[in-house]
This record gives C-alpha cells, sequence and structure tokens, in this order.
C-alpha cells in the first residue's frame, strides 16, 4: 500500500457521489505508488462502499467512462484461481497531481521495467458531473387539510382512538399506581423435590431410619442377583395422556433412597469432612442407593459399599465394585458411560459357579 494513491481518492478524486468515493479508496489501499495494479473483488468494493454488488458494477462502468481508473497488467492475479479471480484496474491518478513525486513514482516504475509517466499516459480528469437536485427544490411544503392530517396521522391531528389525553405533554408526574406492595402476595418456591444441594446437605434427625429396609422385610430375596426392573415407558397413549403409574413398591423405594442418602451423608460429614464435590453430588447418592435397592441388595450390602468406597458420594463405576464385594461375587463391569445394571454373575455368569455343599447352603440360610 502506498500513501499517494489513498490521498488521491479521499481528497482530490473528482467522484459524483459517496459509492464513487469509497470505491476508489478501497482501490486505493491495495495499489503501488503510481495506482497500478490494484485488484479487490466486486464483494469487497460492496461491502466497504455499503451497497450492492450490481451497484459496484454500475460505479465501475461510470468510474471507466469517466478516465478514473481502467483496466491494467491482468496477470498481476494470476496467483488466484481464475474462476475467482477479478479484474486488476490501474488509478489514473493525474500525472500533474503527483508534482515533485513524479520522480519517485517513475524511479520505482523503472525498477519495475516499466515506462514512466508521461502528460500523454497520465492527462487531467474532467471534475464530476453536478448532482442533479430534486424536482421540488426550493419550493415551499404546501399546507395540508385537517381532514387528510387525521387520517395520515400528522402532528396537528387529533388521536380520536387513543386513550392518552393530548393536553399532558411531558412532566415527571406518573399515573398513581398505589403502593409499592404486590397484591399477588410474592413469588412462590417452585421446588418440589425434598432433596437439598450437597452445599445445604439435608439434616439428620426426626426419627428417621439411617439404614435401608432389608430387602426380605420387602418380600425380595437378598444377595444382589436379580435384574433391575427397566423404566416404563413415556409414550403417550392414543387418547394423547402420558402414562404416570407409579405403584406402591416405587413410593417406598423413593423414601428409603432418601433416607440412606441422609444417612450415609452424616456419616461422611463426620468422617471425611465437609463436601467438596459437584452440586448434583446428593441427587447422585440417592439414584445410587434407589437402583442398588431396586436390584434387591439388602441395606446391609448397600451400607458396606459405601464404606468401602469411602467417599460422599462415590462414582458408578466404584459404587459397583463395592457392591460386588459386599456381596462376595465379581460384579459385572457396565460399558463407560452408561448407567450401571448392578447384576453379578449370577445374573450373568462369566464362569461356571460350583456348587454349594449342603453345610454352605444350611450357613447361608442360617446368615439370613
Amino acid at each position: 500500500m502506498s500513501l499517494d494513491p489513498l490521498l488521491w481518492a479521499l481528497k482530490d478524486s473528482p467522484t459524483a457521489d459517496t459509492f464513487e468515493r469509497l470505491i476508489l479508496i478501497t482501490f486505493a489501499e491495495k495499489a503501488d505508488s503510481d495506482g497500478c495494479n490494484t485488484y479487490p473483488s466486486k464483494a469487497t468494493l460492496a461491502k466497504a462502499a455499503m451497497c450492492d454488488e450490481k451497484t459496484v458494477g454500475r460505479k465501475l462502468a461510470q468510474l471507466r467512462q469517466r478516465g478514473l481508473i481502467a483496466e491494467g497488467d491482468q496477470s498481476a492475479a494470476r496467483h488466484i484461481p481464475e474462476r475467482y479471480r477479478p479484474v486488476v484496474y490501474d488509478l489514473q491518478i493525474p500525472l500533474s497531481w503527483f508534482g515533485h513525486r513524479i520522480d519517485r513514482v517513475n524511479e520505482e516504475r523503472a525498477q519495475k521495467g516499466l515506462p514512466p509517466l508521461t502528460a500523454r499516459s497520465r492527462p487531467d480528469i474532467a471534475p464530476a458531473p453536478a448532482r442533479s437536485r430534486r424536482s421540488d427544490y426550493g419550493r415551499k411544503r404546501a399546507e395540508v387539510d385537517d381532514e387528510k392530517a387525521s387520517s395520515r396521522g400528522d402532528l396537528k391531528s387529533s388521536d380520536s382512538q387513543s386513550p392518552v389525553d393530548l393536553e399532558v405533554r411531558g412532566g415527571t408526574e406518573s399515573p398513581e399506581r398505589g403502593d409499592s406492595q404486590s397484591a399477588q402476595g410474592g413469588l412462590q418456591d417452585p421446588q418440589i423435590a425434598p432433596i437439598n444441594l450437597p452445599g445445604n446437605p439435608p439434616p439428620s434427625g426426626g426419627g428417621v431410619d439411617v439404614h435401608l429396609q432389608p430387602a426380605a422385610e420387602r418380600g425380595v430375596p437378598a444377595g444382589g442377583d436379580g435384574k433391575p426392573s427397566r423404566p416404563k415407558s413415556t409414550k403417550k397413549d392414543p387418547a394423547g395422556r402420558r402414562r404416570a403409574t407409579r405403584t406402591a413398591e416405587e413410593e417406598m423405594l423413593d423414601q428409603l433412597a432418601q433416607a440412606g442418602a441422609k444417612a450415609w451423608w452424616d456419616h461422611a460429614q463426620t468422617e471425611f469432612g465437609p463436601w467438596a464435590g459437584a452440586k448434583g453430588g446428593f441427587p447422585m447418592l440417592m439414584g445410587m442407593i434407589k437402583r442398588a435397592a431396586q436390584a434387591d441388595y439388602a441395606k446391609e450390602q448397600i451400607w458396606a459399599a459405601l464404606v468401602d468406597c469411602g467417599r460422599h458420594v462415590p462414582s458408578a463405576q466404584q459404587f459397583q465394585v463395592a457392591l460386588g464385594k459386599a456381596v462376595g461375587k465379581a460384579v459385572q463391569q457396565g460399558r463407560r458411560g452408561a448407567v450401571p445394571m448392578y447384576d453379578d454373575a449370577a445374573s450373568h455368569p462369566q464362569q461356571p459357579a460350583p456348587q454349594p455343599t449342603a453345610d454352605e447352603l444350611m450357613n447361608a440360610l442360617n446368615s439370613r
């Protein structure tokens, strides 16, 4: 970029309007000191002139016709693919405009193997054509009839449909609005879940059972060899209603999971110190306990697994492995990112299990 073409385009070029001036300035930014070899695309010119590309095409034709620009050496843009290659233009800066700087410009052209600029190759450019005025320039605006003004919304017309008093024209007084108390009774707490965030864990006490109810008390066998029930479908029925069938057992599972999570939370606060994990820790803990209870793990086994993990909220993988240790079986590992199924080798045997002896069966029955 050279300063001479930019100064000419900005201050002394005989442009007819703003579009031509901005287009010439965009050309001058990329031109050599003699105004040659500039080739911005039409999209670039349209963006700089804030107009459409069709307008740029018309303005380029007018600039060429009046001698402000001319097509230059097209090989200057040969490095651009042919399908995207723009036209190379030369700014026809008059020789007389350069003044004493013409020697330096011609010296630079000689170093490139180009002939010097002369008065014949760069003649003076005619002034820009005068801009045409509006046909009603200088005429006094005619008075508008009140009826016409009323129909079009003039300032002098009256607003017959608006209830606002037109005589009030400002001031700082506002209409009477009553006191600052709201008649709606304030905001309502939208929280419906009884679980708080880990930053404020739920308090213990109030006669809450600190352990989950044993599986035997719910009429299901303990040992962790049962598969969890699949979540019920939430698809809409033909009547368009969502099925929400929560059984009494599911309600009891929620209550037991919440009670067990509160008990473990209080224990972990005492043993491990204050919570320093994610905000969703307590709901995650309750969810893991609930899924383990659904898989028929007993309360002692769930509590032993939590103690073995030794954290406020273990990861699902850690809790799954700890449950396997609690029941003395190898728990099958779920794939990464999936909800743990809490299934052990009894549900998905990895190798044939040895047959227990009669004494082992009796000992197992007596221990339950």
